[in-house]
């Protein structure tokens, strides 16, 4: 599935028969949280642009399908091959008849009471086998914390695997956005106005109007005191904003794919002997990556410890790259303890030995392909038989082992890496070795995300062994590697430990620099 950016905002090239298919395999497999499907149109998009909530919100939407047809002719002069657009009151149908014929259960969320019983006549009528598990219609005002609470527990207690919303935009698609991760149900889609469409609240333009792109006169005639300012006024902005963005985009010729660098100053980040490090949970590592992918940017996603921190004060390449990475994460205790010292907090340790199952499960759910480059032959194919055994459905497009044989050899894998243009490339190669060849090849690379994993194929091949957990909640992992390698690791943690230290504290006092 192809994502391209319309001012700013990620939108799916994609058509009714490819929604219904998504949907199918989200309803099968049921992964959490709640996937949501926004249709985008010329409104949506202007309101993204000057609003940055919502702009996140639709970044993090699991389908953003244009819904609206002068997308639809944004995209085909982009060289996109796009038959019509994804028309939400129709698109609502399609995956209505398919509810009705595999047994899904429906649920709908929105409009007025009397819209709502209408609505479920019209449907039944239309779909006799559809189930209907429940419906709610929402007060005309913000629902407390209880009541949100309390509506999200019907929800999850009637199983639906769909859940319409209709609450119009940007409403529905920041309802969604906030209730995912409280919702047990695969699929969340906000359809607008195709409630009122199918109740026969309001009368639907002619088929020749929409093909040609006057949907909005049509709707603006009906309702003129409503809509006038909305398509007057959001629709020349729209003009004004895209206008905007290709004279912007022809005085960029630096490179082609825009590169994520250096982080909005809207991201939470710990500053830490100079490196400026992430403060994320892995569950908004997960989105950030989606983020990165579906903007169509690409950004080094690098991972720090206490030998990260310290090969990054005493190598300035190092921590010039951490610093220009478009994530750096946590991954180790001993930082998050220096993080304290200095009198600040860092959420969460992510650790790859574990994070990787993570990353795959949700790269299964959102088709992300991958590449990985590290370890020995044998144990990068351990890896990769133990990751496809699991996630079966996780494409990875090529591998090959971490010594590469000169020059030649490299080139030769970076030309592989272009032909698969894999949307994640894994680099398991241990510091610096990993971090010098990103400083060295990323450029070259057509991938979204790089990743810096360390020996993450030796945990997932199983050639090394996971720490067991009430070690890791004690924050013992150092020394239950420690006794497992001794010889390899004794420099690392009792000399380059207590530097870390000494070095964090002569910060704290104003000693030193870093």
């Amino acid at each position: 599935m192809l994502t391209t950016s319309i001012l700013g905002t990620p939108v799916q090239v994609i058509d009714y028969a490819g929604v219904v298919a998504q949907v199918r395999a989200w309803v099968r497999d049921r992964v959490p949280p709640a996937r949501f499907i926004v249709q985008t149109n010329v409104y949506t998009l202007v309101t993204a642009r000057e609003n940055p909530g919502y702009r996140e919100a639709l970044e993090q939407a699991d389908l953003s399908v244009p819904d609206g047809m002068p997308l639809v002719w944004l995209l085909r002069s982009a060289g996109h091959k796009v038959k019509d657009r994804v028309y939400g009151p129709d698109m609502m149908l399609m995956l209505c008849e398919a509810a009705a014929r595999e047994g899904w259960r429906c649920y709908l969320y929105g409009a007025g009471p009397e819209v709502l019983h209408r609505l479920q006549t019209a449907l039944l009528a239309r779909f006799p086998r559809l189930n209907i598990v429940g419906a709610y219609s929402p007060p005309f005002r913000e629902l407390t914390p209880s009541e949100n609470a309390a509506v999200c527990e019907a929800i999850n207690g009637a199983r639906p695997d769909i859940l319409w919303v209709g609450l119009g935009s940007p409403k529905q698609d920041l309802w969604m956005y906030e209730h995912r991760t409280s919702l047990n149900v695969p699929v969340l889609h906000g359809v607008g106005a195709a409630f009122d469409f199918h109740a026969g609240e309001i009368r639907q333009a002619p088929r020749w109007m929409m093909g040609a792109g006057l949907e909005w006169l049509f709707r603006l005639l009906q309702e003129p005191r409503r809509l006038w300012r909305r398509y007057t006024t959001v629709n020349a902005k729209f003009l004004l904003y895209l206008l905007r963005d290709r004279l912007s985009s022809r005085g960029e010729h630096a490179q082609a794919t825009p590169v994520e660098h250096d982080r909005p100053a809207s991201r939470q980040i710990v500053r830490l002997l100079g490196v400026d490090i992430d403060n994320l949970t892995a569950r908004e590592l997960d989105a950030r990556i989606l983020r990165i992918i579906r903007s169509g940017t690409k950004a080094m996603v690098l991972h720090v410890n206490i030998q990260g921190m310290n090969l990054a004060v005493r190598h300035p390449w190092m921590k010039d790259l951490l610093n220009h990475a478009g994530v750096v994460i946590c991954d180790g205790d001993g930082v998050r303890l220096g993080a304290v010292v200095e009198g600040k907090k860092i959420k969460q340790k992510i650790t790859y030995n574990r994070y990787i199952w993570q990353l795959a499960a949700l790269s299964q759910a959102h088709h992300l392909s991958w590449y990985l480059i590290g370890s020995k032959n044998e144990v990068i194919a351990a890896a990769v038989a133990n990751l496809q055994a699991r996630y079966p459905g996780l494409e990875i497009k090529g591998w090959r082992d971490g010594y590469f044989n000169g020059p030649e050899d490299c080139e030769r894998t970076k030309t592989d890496i272009n032909r698969a243009a894999p949307n994640i490339l894994i680099l398991g190669m241990g510091m610096p070795t990993q971090e010098a060849w990103l400083r060295d090849n990323f450029g070259d690379l057509s991938v979204n995300a790089a990743l810096t994993g360390g020996a993450v194929f030796e945990y997932v091949s199983g050639r090394a062994r996971i720490i067991p957990d009430v070690l890791f909640h004690l924050k013992l992992e150092w020394l239950y590697r420690f006794l497992h390698e001794p010889r390899r690791l004794f420099a690392r943690y009792f000399l380059g430990n207590p530097l870390f230290i000494v070095r964090v504290l002569f910060e704290r006092l104003h000693l030193k620099s870093y």
